[in-house]
């Protein structure tokens, strides 16, 4: 953990130092600005803000259990969960019930037979109709089915480029690097040819000290209409990726005093991580941030600011260019919903997100409960 711990001022000064590489880069004072108001901390109410909402719970046996959720997808058919600390993934159809999982083998000598040993990360191909799973102990991507057949493995041509989180668009894979490439940079880009993913680039640079800093943020990267978008770590600017050139795509606007700046270089390593989260509230800057996802009408995207325990919801309208955000979401009917909850997958023109908490349960999983994992689909009303 300590060597993700790094030197905050270096990070600061990392994202000043990103060199403007197009005219649509920082320089291009026409890309499209969303307005965010940092000392709003207000709470919603669901049936302010929300037009329509469905509820699915997922369900299984009595040992049924989620550790890390790390993935959610939606299909016409089926909701997708990949826990990457469990290495399951398990297939639920639209009405919440378990119909399979996929699951690791511990005989690596089985990789060709389509089956892994972890997943570092996982996609859904909505196109191909196909499950990947990235599994960095055999630098490979094996895809499944919907049903949670083994179909077929994508090896990795060079592997130094990859990293462990990573989304698809067509035939072009962007991972997320934080496994410290020696050409400092944030982003690579694979492109499939056949079984092999074959290195294309590298994009968006980054200075050492950065380069674990991501692997707890699960959801920087996202695609919508075949184009992959990013939120940095640390950064005010969602980047829209192509094969080899970085776009900025929107840029936050709030306050410049809360805008990262040069003279804080000095400040010592901070070891402890809570010393480190304590440093980044006191720097009034962004960060932490993650739940990206984009659709039609929105660009919704989660940030810290200050206080951790409060974190922003941001949903920026596509078509009137306002912005809606809170830091806790209620329910004037009693409905039951997670603190702080923040968006987990998009399907259409919803987004969804975990609106009951699982119980505290017994660690041991022989004598585990079922949990009681509740997902709300809702679409925003027009602002």
């Amino acid at each position: 953990m300590r060597y993700a711990i790094v030197i905050v001022a270096l990070l600061f000064a990392a994202c000043n130092r990103q060199p403007a590489t197009t005219k649509t880069e920082e320089d291009d004072l026409n890309v499209e600005k969303i307005k965010v108001d940092l000392l709003d901390t207000t709470k919603k109410y669901v049936e302010d803000i929300i037009e329509t909402t469905d509820e699915v719970t997922l369900s299984a046996d009595n040992y049924f259990r989620l550790s890390q959720l790390t993935n959610y997808f939606i299909t016409d058919s089926a909701i997708i969960v990949v826990d990457r600390m469990q290495g399951v993934v398990f297939l639920f159809n639209r009405k919440g019930v378990l119909l399979n999982t996929i699951t690791p083998s511990p005989d690596k000598k089985r990789v060709m037979d389509g089956r892994f040993t972890f997943i570092n990360d996982g996609f859904y191909d909505s196109d191909e109709k196909l499950i990947e799973l990235l599994d960095r102990t055999s630098d490979r991507v094996f895809r499944f089915t919907l049903t949670g057949a083994a179909k077929d493995t994508l090896k990795l041509g060079d592997a130094r480029a990859w990293g462990h989180d990573f989304v698809k668009a067509g035939d072009t894979y962007v991972t997320k690097l934080n496994n410290g490439n020696e050409d400092r940079k944030a982003l690579g880009v694979y492109k499939k040819d056949g079984k092999v993913l074959n290195y294309n680039a590298q994009l968006l640079s980054i200075i050492p000290s950065a380069k674990n800093l991501n692997m707890a943020l699960v959801h920087q990267l996202d695609v919508y209409k075949s184009t992959v978008f990013f939120f940095p770590f640390l950064s005010d600017k969602i980047h829209q990726i192509t094969d080899n050139k970085v776009i900025l795509a929107y840029k936050l606007d709030y306050p410049q005093q809360y805008r990262l700046t040069a003279g804080v270089t000095d400040a010592t390593p901070i070891k402890d991580p809570m010393e480190y989260i304590a440093n980044l509230s006191k720097a009034k800057v962004i960060y932490n941030n993650n739940s990206l996802f984009i659709n039609d009408d929105w660009v919704t995207f989660r940030f810290n600011f200050q206080s951790k325990t409060q974190p922003r919801n941001v949903f920026y309208n596509k078509k009137s260019k306002k912005v809606l955000q809170f830091t806790d979401l209620k329910s004037k009917t009693g409905k039951t919903l997670m603190p702080n909850a923040r968006i987990i997958a998009k399907y259409k023109d919803q987004f969804v997100m975990l609106c009951d908490a699982p119980r505290k349960v017994n660690r041991d999983p022989r004598i585990q409960p079922k949990g009681n994992y509740k997902l709300m689909f809702f679409k925003l009303k027009d602002i």
